[in-house]
């Protein structure tokens, strides 16, 4: 895809995919559509700057239409289009409505310490998932008064002043990881190289903060991110695509068998937010990986939908942490009002 991103977190070189040769890909149609997404990324950025939302759901409703008209994968690519406006509505406003470019401008992340004193009700329960089994369980932060008091004065009004409207209700969930109880489970996303589990957030409005409640190393399966990775420019086109495919068509890259079904579209829609299965290793080998590590109560807050990162996984022993995050009332009346563009661009395609 030349010249249409130059993030190396968002070229896709699967072609030359050991996995993939064997793949017959099919390129006739790729100099046609990466031009429409060139033109399309020239609207988005110029929407950003004058607001004509109008303008831009007729011009993106026109080109997608007449994509559909000239491919051979109409029936696959309609659903894909169709939602992946939607999610254009919901980036525009994102991006209009932001204070600065970079949630971190110093940084890639914002790294903050608890008193492990105040955590002992989030360890507690982790005590009885551990007993379960359980990995993810939500939890009423107000059962630790002082972190949600804190969360609400300090984590609230950072990220309040970054996306430019009210959030509100901070939720949580603990979360538990062990090497030997959750071996099972990664082949996949592991199968071909070591960051095949690196991946972007769906949401522009994902700030997870990240509490670890006990020490935790390089064999706990730590928290890590591709520094400064969230510097790179997006291109917003090919995200929404990706995004559309994978959540909407379930075209993910979890398995050999997605790429097959890729190597069948235009080069434009061969990605994802797993962004580790379409780029291989290379990118990552020319950066800095961060494995945030340390003791009980150190927290990590970063902007989940720009920043690469990873979860990773036990592989000698266990981690244990709460998750904290926000809703946000303002991005579901944009995806309402997304929606409600969906369905003028399926009246319009409705012949096709």
């Amino acid at each position: 895809m030349l010249n249409l991103t130059q993030n190396p977190f968002q070229t896709f070189p699967i072609e030359s995919f050991a996995h993939c040769q064997d793949v017959a890909f099919q390129n006739d149609e790729n100099a046609a559509f990466e031009e429409d997404v060139r033109e399309l990324e020239r609207e988005f950025e110029q929407t950003v700057k004058d607001g004509n939302y109008k303008r831009f759901i007729g011009r993106y409703t026109s080109l997608s239409i007449e994509m559909l008209g000239r491919t051979k994968n109409a029936s696959i690519l309609k659903p894909v289009l169709e939602d992946a406006l939607v999610r254009l509505i919901v980036f525009l406003n994102y991006r209009r409505m932001r204070s600065r470019d970079y949630f971190a401008e110093t940084d890639s992340v914002h790294v903050f310490n608890f008193d492990t004193n105040v955590l002992t009700d989030a360890r507690a329960q982790t005590d009885k998932m551990e007993q379960l089994g359980v990995k993810n369980m939500e939890y009423d932060l107000s059962r630790s008064p002082e972190v949600k008091s804190w969360v609400r004065k300090t984590l609230q009004p950072l990220i309040e002043e970054y996306v430019g409207f009210k959030i509100v209700s901070p939720g949580a969930e603990t979360r538990f990881a062990d090497s030997k109880m959750h071996a099972e489970g990664w082949e996949d996303a592991y199968r071909h190289h070591d960051y095949g589990n690196y991946h972007l957030d769906q949401s522009c409005y994902a700030f997870p903060l990240i509490i670890y409640l006990d020490d935790v190393n390089e064999n706990d399966g730590p928290f890590t991110y591709v520094d400064r990775s969230d510097k790179y420019p997006q291109n917003y086109i090919l995200r929404a695509l990706h995004q559309a495919l994978t959540f909407r068509s379930k075209i993910g890259g979890l398995k050999d068998s997605d790429f097959e079904l890729l190597a069948k579209l235009p080069s434009v829609f061969r990605g994802g937010d797993l962004v580790g299965a379409f780029t291989g290793p290379s990118p990552f080998e020319r950066s800095k990986i961060v494995n945030f590590t340390g003791p009980a109560g150190k927290a990590v807050l970063f902007q989940g939908f720009h920043l690469v990162h990873s979860g990773g996984h036990p592989t000698g022993g266990r981690r244990r942490s709460l998750f904290v995050n926000f809703r946000y009332p303002r991005f579901k009346a944009v995806e309402t009002a997304g929606k409600a563009a969906a369905m003028y661009w399926r009246h319009r395609a409705r012949n096709i």
